[in-house]
């Protein structure tokens, strides 16, 4: 009827009569056989249960949806998601979860959390198998931190922690090999580092805004109080005429190293990460500050110790972060 009240040929695919496709052979062959043999209706059975079946899939992808957009961390070309979060994705204050009694709702549910993942980050056509999914649930299960496996659609899943963090491996290859950083500056490998932002203070100081972070960090100029319960800082606090030029915010590097404050001896900031629980997935965008070349602050680290205010600071710098 649609086709004829546009008066329009009907056309069959020739690959509808070619016995050699499974499809073809189902159609011609098996169906007519339980027609006859064992349900007339069968053909219309199957109909409904389709329909049955997109109905519930919609359900599910409903779910699914709504856990991804609540659990999972996502940032450009990468995303990552507690474990716990992974394995359990309702969690005990759920309502739902008193629906889940059984283990399998859970599994279901995880399952699909990690096909929405990777259908997100894949660079590139792959199939993802049960094998694949069940894959990546064992890493969550049982591995190490530091463990990691490739999936197909150059998709990189890595034990970091507590937490699995799934890198689409062609996107960060891409973007480090042609994004140019903010100054040009690049590594020893030859790669352009994530960001890199030159800071120019003015009297009152500046706002310097990470698109990559999702946050924005101001420094701010101040007159220093001669007694510390004079004033309350919002952040921590350099002396500002200890700082040298160029003072540049920019993503952690391998090999970074400094003296904090309190220490007698300098520390890399790897190992810092490490007595910290940072993951690698964290590292790779941790925001460190330096003046003339030298690092003076690491996010949630102390400041450098000869950067620190003393009873002789006479202006400070402060460095607070902000949700952009």
């Amino acid at each position: 009827a649609f086709l004829r009240a546009r008066r329009q040929k009907w056309r069959e695919d020739a690959t509808n009569l070619d016995e050699t496709r499974l499809r073809a052979r189902i159609r011609r062959r098996l169906l007519p056989l339980l027609e006859k043999q064992f349900q007339p209706a069968t053909v219309v059975h199957l109909a409904k249960l389709a329909e049955l079946a997109r109905e519930d899939e919609a359900v599910l992808d409903a779910l699914v949806e709504e856990r991804f957009a609540r659990l999972v961390e996502r940032k450009e070309g990468g995303a990552k998601i507690r474990v716990a979060d992974l394995l359990e994705p309702w969690g005990a204050g759920d309502f739902t979860a008193k629906c889940m009694e059984k283990k399998e709702g859970f599994v279901a549910l995880s399952k699909r959390l990690v096909r929405r993942i990777v259908k997100q980050l894949k660079s590139r056509t792959g199939q993802i198998s049960s094998g694949h999914v069940e894959a990546v649930l064992e890493l969550a299960r049982q591995g190490q931190s530091g463990k990691r496996l490739i999936l197909p659609g150059d998709v990189e899943v890595r034990r970091e922690l507590d937490a699995l963090s799934f890198l689409s491996a062609a996107c960060d290859t891409a973007e480090r090999k042609t994004q140019p950083s903010r100054g040009g500056s690049r590594n020893n490998s030859g790669l352009t580092s994530v960001y890199e932002y030159e800071v120019m203070l003015g009297s009152g100081g500046a706002v310097v805004r990470v698109p990559w972070l999702g946050c924005a960090f101001r420094l701010r100029v101040i007159d220093w109080p001669r007694e510390a319960r004079e004033t309350k800082l919002e952040g921590v606090a350099l002396d500002r005429d200890r700082l040298r030029s160029p003072l540049v915010l920019r993503n952690w590097r391998p090999g970074d190293a400094y003296r904090p404050a309190g220490h007698s001896r300098p520390h890399k900031l790897k190992r810092m990460f490490l007595e910290k629980r940072v993951s690698r997935w964290e590292r790779e965008s941790w925001p460190v500050l330096t003046s003339g070349g030298s690092i003076v602050w690491a996010r949630g680290f102390p400041v450098a110790a000869e950067y620190a205010p003393t009873p002789q600071t006479q202006a400070g710098l402060v460095i607070a972060e902000v949700r952009d």
